[in-house]
């Protein structure tokens, strides 16, 4: 059978004594109007950007590009992904205008650029994308501009803020259908602005890697099982990935030796792969930051043990988080996890004797969460609120449960093993499940508030599943 996740690491013991939404759009693109059902608005100063656009009565044309709004304090629910043609595309065409009705109108499609569908939060329920406008139409110079066929006006950042509504789910890349947008212009305005805001929810997706043939590759796939994707394929195991921004960053063994190597989160096993380590150590276990900025592995350059480190995602930088007393010089350190704000990892330790999580803020202590030298404690990992969670896996009652941080009660009670948590956005627990024999692995997700409220992502079967990390917006 083969070996589970927690006792690999547990070895290390032995061997020692191991509603989504979006904010951004557009670019300048015919239904009539619906009352959609729309997600829950965000309440006032939760918006973060916007895109801003021109038209131009007499040219015929809508230009529109990036504008960056300072966060609200506070900012939760509505985030900034990225700029136009980074997220999401808002593309305008058929500009025209009747000189007699005074209407000037334009088709409008919405693109996403994202690996997660958008328009659903659980694959089922169909929410829809939501293009509302946050600021305008104002006029530059006399006369005024109005939303003609809005599909309605609600509260988004203010009052009354007319919005169009596509009752649609767009996976990557996939282009809605054309709305098309009237505005009433009066004779004396000749070019008006406007801001909007594209709003929706995302279908939350998980990295993991899996044995398929003999040899491990990475995969990603949406919460609800559906859309499927090989990464990569080359004849090393490539395991471990980690997710921040649009990178993806995964220990490969292609050249014999454990490399680190990165790639685009939309990338698919035939897209180009960035080889970021040639050293004679070994770098495992990375672990990025949920924006992208900051990296964290496990290096064995020093000693010839495994210690945490930290570098930027392109290496720069690279250097030993840790400080030089703590621990043994030859007690691994494994499984770095970074905190959602603030210098700060969470990280396993055998400096002890035993296999245990710390917590770290660099450029501290690290203090000691959980440990015990007669069982082990691994996978640590932070969740994304405001004051962030700590969930981990301990052997305490059995084959590895988790546990939350201050809790003496385990989440999980499985008699064989679970390992490997990870955070999804709106609090919910994305786990790997090893059946007590045979070691096939069941892919799932928990609700720590309701832990009898969980769910298959994958079954078991079809290669073996080992180390998910869930996109972390």
């Amino acid at each position: 059978m083969a070996a589970q996740p927690i006792m690999r690491r547990a070895a290390l013991h032995a061997a020692c004594a191991c509603l989504l939404a979006l904010s951004a759009c557009s670019d300048g693109p015919s239904a009539g109007p619906t009352e959609p059902t729309l997600p829950a608005p965000a309440a006032p100063g939760e918006d973060v950007q916007a895109v801003r656009c021109e038209a131009d009565v007499q040219a015929r044309t809508v230009i529109c590009e990036p504008y960056e709004a300072a966060p609200a304090s506070g900012a939760s629910l509505v985030r900034t992904l990225g700029a136009q043609g980074v997220d999401v595309r808002v593309t305008s065409s058929n500009v025209q205008y009747d000189s007699v009705t005074k209407v000037f109108g334009v088709d409008v499609t919405v693109q996403n650029l994202l690996v997660q569908k958008m328009g659903t939060a659980d694959g089922t329920t169909v929410s829809g994308i939501t293009v509302y406008f946050y600021a305008g139409p104002n006029v530059s110079t006399q006369g005024s501009a109005e939303v003609r066929n809005p599909d309605g006006r609600g509260f988004f950042t203010g009052a009354q803020q007319p919005y169009f509504h596509w009752n649609e789910v767009l996976p990557l890349n996939a282009v809605s259908s054309v709305k098309h947008w009237e505005f009433d212009v009066s004779s004396a305005a000749t070019r008006f602005q406007f801001m909007v805001h594209v709003r929706t929810e995302l279908l939350p997706v998980v990295l993991f890697d899996r044995s398929v043939g003999g040899n491990r590759d990475i995969y990603r796939v949406a919460l609800d099982g559906s859309d499927l994707v090989r990464m990569t394929k080359a004849t090393g195991d490539d395991v471990n990935p980690t997710v921040g921004g649009n990178l993806v960053v995964f220990t490969s063994y292609r050249t014999g030796n454990a490399e680190l190597w990165s790639m685009p989160l939309t990338a698919s096993a035939d897209d180009p792969q960035t080889r970021l380590t040639t050293t004679s150590a070994a770098e495992t276990e990375p672990a990025l930051s949920a924006d992208g900025t900051r990296l964290a592995y496990v290096s064995n350059a020093q000693f010839g043990t495994g210690k945490v480190w930290t570098a930027s995602p392109t290496m720069t930088g690279a250097a030993r988080a840790t400080p030089a007393g703590f621990g043994l010089d030859g007690a691994p350190e494994l499984a770095p996890a970074w905190a959602p704000t603030g210098n700060h990892l969470a990280l396993v330790s055998t400096g002890n004797g035993s296999p245990d999580v710390f917590d770290y803020a660099m450029p501290g202590t690290p203090v000691l969460v959980s440990g015990h030298a007669d069982y082990s404690e691994v996978d640590p990992a932070w969740s994304l609120d405001p004051t962030p969670r700590l969930v981990y896996v301990s052997t305490k009652t059995g084959g590895g449960d988790l546990y939350l941080r201050g809790s003496s009660t385990p989440l999980t009670t499985n008699p064989g093993a679970d390992a490997s948590p990870t955070w999804l956005r709106d609090g919910r627990i994305v786990y790997q499940e090893w059946a007590v024999s045979g070691g096939t692995v069941t892919l799932k997700w928990l609700d720590p508030t309701n832990p009898a409220r969980s769910g298959v992502i994958l079954p078991a079967g079809g290669g073996r599943i080992d180390r998910p990390f869930a996109v972390p917006y």
